[in-house]
């Protein structure tokens, strides 16, 4: 199930998409009745095309509806259709401050700034709903930040613009550590949850890097990428 811009997509991988919208709660339990999936995978969002700090803030509210309520859809007519797996994104990158590398257990910053705690809360709900069905098993997927073709971070992507304009925000001190997975990654490890233990998973690679690290090099390698593609153009 998917929306209307990602159909085509799906055809050329060979796939049948069924268009509905996830905040219609019976266009969704009709679909899955008919499908009958022995497994869900839930990667709802709402997310702006393209990154800005401004597009974010405006797409906010919809994304948590999506994320909640179009969720709850997803989960309530799994269930009626006798699914026995479900698999749904949650977030590998509001973890709370603490020592060393954050493992599943750690506790994500429910207590952070008014911004950040409202999005922990919203993942926390969807985790709790999901692992408190009894029958079912379940795994929550805590993806870091996404980098790779199709992604934000890309050398032709928004955040390479924003870069390239030094317009990309660096806050305080760039202290702040960044867990990252690329998408490839990303998308192997959703398929490998289909048969793993039901639970909560990490899903991001072995190398966090504070902003102020990994900020400098990736505005360095697009810069380098811009060099490059202009020496093939013969533009010096």
């Amino acid at each position: 199930m998917t929306g209307s811009e990602h159909g085509p997509r799906a055809r050329d991988y060979g796939i049948e998409g069924v268009v509905a919208d996830a905040l219609d709660a019976q266009a969704v339990d009709a679909a899955l009745r008919k499908v009958r999936p022995a497994a869900v995978i839930d990667e709802l969002t709402s997310l702006p095309r393209h990154y800005t700090p401004d597009a974010m803030r405006a797409t906010a509210e919809r994304d948590r509806r999506v994320r909640l309520e179009g969720g709850g859809n997803v989960l309530n007519a799994a269930l009626a259709a006798g699914t026995r797996r479900y698999v749904v994104q949650s977030t590998g990158f509001f973890y709370g401050p603490g020592e060393g590398l954050a493992v599943e257990t750690y506790a994500l910053a429910a207590h952070a700034t008014p911004a950040i705690a409202s999005k922990v809360r919203t993942y926390q709900h969807i985790e709790e709903r999901l692992l408190r069905v009894s029958n079912l098993n379940a795994v929550a997927l805590r993806y870091g930040f996404f980098y790779g073709p199709g992604t934000w971070f890309t050398d032709d992507g928004d955040v390479a613009n924003q870069a390239r304009e030094r317009k990309y925000p660096l806050v305080e001190s760039g202290s702040g550590v960044w867990s990252w997975v690329h998408i490839a990654d990303a998308a192997a490890a959703t398929a490998a949850a289909l048969e793993c233990e039901p639970g909560i998973y990490n899903v991001v690679d072995d190398d966090p890097s504070k902003i102020a690290i990994w900020l400098p090099a990736f505005a360095d390698a697009v810069a380098k990428s811009m060099l490059c593609a202009l020496s093939q153009v013969g533009v010096e």
